[in-house]
């Protein structure tokens, strides 16, 4: 490959640029080395933590409403069990 004629920074920035971009994917836009707004990319590995990240949050997510559920079932249960109770024992009088 010829050289681009590209100064130091020129070089770090076009370096930076291939190497975020190889394998990734746009996440958002970010301020740059020189300070403009520009996509940055996450790499493999980092899709795969960000991945898992949003995996366990929905996971907690769902055990909470999966318990609050829970608890409702229950109650419900136990009223209507006491109601029956009440009511067999009302019928036997």
């Amino acid at each position: 490959m010829g050289d681009l004629n590209l100064n130091p920074t020129e070089k770090e920035l076009f370096q930076h640029e291939v190497e975020c971009y190889a394998g990734s994917y746009p996440i958002q836009a970010m301020t740059s080395i020189v300070g403009e707004d520009r996509p940055y990319f996450l790499t493999i590995d980092g899709t795969f933590k960000l991945l898992e990240y949003e995996q366990l949050d929905e996971a907690r997510k769902s055990s909470k409403e999966a318990r609050l559920f829970a608890i409702v079932a229950i109650l419900f249960s136990s009223i209507t069990g006491y109601i029956q109770i009440y009511l067999s024992i009302c019928a036997s009088k």
